[in-house]
Order: C-alpha cells, then structure tokens, then sequence
C-alpha cells in the first residue's frame, strides 16, 4: 500500500541557493516512501514571476523571506489552478524519523476533513507578531487520534499539505493586500490569520512531529528563528541526520 497515494499532487522545494542540499533531499524523499513529485526550483515557475510583480509587500521582506513566500504560494496556486483537491509539499531541509513505520501511519490517519495538515510544527513565537505565538498545551489539548491534534496556532511550512479551501484562503491572502497580507512577512504567519478568522477550516498537526527541519543554525537566514524542538520534547537524534 502506497501511505502517501492519498496526495496525488507532491511538491518538492529546492532552493536555488542550497545546490548542497538536492541529493540529501531527494534520499530522503525516497527513504519516506515519497515519489511522484514534482520540483519546483528558483524562480522558473510562471506564477512566481508573476506574484514576484505583483504581491503588495515586497518591499516588507528581507533575506530568504520573499523568495520562500513565493515559492510556496506558487506551489498552491499552481495546484489550483490543475484542479487538485489537495496538495502536499514539502522543504529541501526536511528530515522524517529514522523509522518510517510512524511517519506512514501518520499519512494514513489524517483525518478526511482536514483543510491543513502539518507534518512538522514548531511553537515558536515570531518576532513582533505575539498574537501569533503558539500555545502548546493548548494544541497538545485537542488530539483526535494518536498521530494528530487540532490547531489553530502554529508555525512552520517544512511538511505540509492543505485542501482545495485552504488553497483559496492562502491564494486570497496572499495576493490581496486588504486581507492583511501587506502587514505580514512570510508565509507562514498566514496560515495563523486565516485559521484564526475561519472557525469552518479544520487544522491538525502531527502529535510527535513525524519530521524536522534539521539544517544546522546558520546555514539560511529563516535559522534565526530555530524551531523551539527542545520545548515540545523532540529528540533529534530520532530523526534521519543532515
């Protein structure tokens, strides 16, 4: 049986800038189970060229941030556009745990309703959003099942997937400024607005973390904002290594 089958349409983010990083990658993408996807790298595809034109707050980001927020926005819009129902995506750093029979069942247990699912989270507060920061007691409250809880509050875009719902709401936020997003810096603040003002969507994240992101501090800017792993518990030596 195919876990991951249940995703038809599978995005892999290189980032031009980390060549190192490709090889690493895609063993571990093929270590998990994953195949089928298709990469996406720099800035070749045609609506990152076009949000790069027309997105209202450009001129807010700094570093890596502009071109991540890109890459993953053109990922859904993309996938939108062919008529996916869903898609999964995921970052060149990612790392899933050395059994892979956990990561599986998590693929296979998430339930049908979800709008957004996260594979990897961090409760890491973002600098100068609190409202954002997350909880997590209050995530750890709401499991539905022994791979996934409930969540509203949650940062990270390493491993996830998101509903066609969910796909509208991103795409919306993203390229309509009077939705917010010209206050917002990168990406995955997004997520925290749209699932806070939208009760109807349905959230998870993976209860023990099924993966990581495991490049070393220092290695891109997002690693001044370190996941907080330590705090929920997570032993990086569980995890397939750099």
């Amino acid at each position: 049986m195919d876990s991951w089958a249940r995703f038809p349409h599978k995005a892999a983010l290189f980032y031009s800038g980390y060549k190192d990083r490709v090889a690493g990658f895609k063993a571990e993408l093929a270590r998990a189970g994953v195949d089928g996807y298709v990469p996406f790298w720099g800035c070749t595809n045609p609506y990152e060229r076009l949000l790069e034109n027309r997105t209202p707050h450009k001129r807010g980001c700094v570093g890596g941030y502009f071109n991540t927020s890109l890459k993953h926005h053109a990922v859904v819009k993309t996938a939108y556009e062919l008529g996916a129902e869903n898609v999964l995506v995921f970052e060149d750093d990612v790392r899933f745990l050395k059994n892979v029979g956990p990561v599986l069942a998590a693929v296979e247990s998430l339930p049908d309703d979800y709008d957004a699912a996260l594979f990897e989270w961090t409760p890491m507060p973002v600098a100068g959003t609190p409202e954002i920061a997350m909880e997590i007691g209050t995530i750890r409250s709401g499991r539905v099942n022994d791979h996934w809880h409930r969540a509203r509050r949650f940062y990270s875009m390493a491993a996830y997937a998101v509903s066609r719902r969910m796909m509208e709401r991103l795409i919306d936020c993203y390229e309509r400024p009077a939705h917010g997003a010209a206050k917002l810096r990168i990406c995955d603040h997004y997520w925290c607005r749209i699932l806070e003002s939208d009760p109807n969507l349905n959230a998870y994240v993976s209860s023990g973390n099924v993966c990581i992101q495991a490049c070393p501090q220092g290695n891109t800017p997002m690693q001044n904002m370190r996941a907080k792993y330590d705090e929920m518990g997570v032993d990086r030596g569980e995890y397939a290594p750099w």
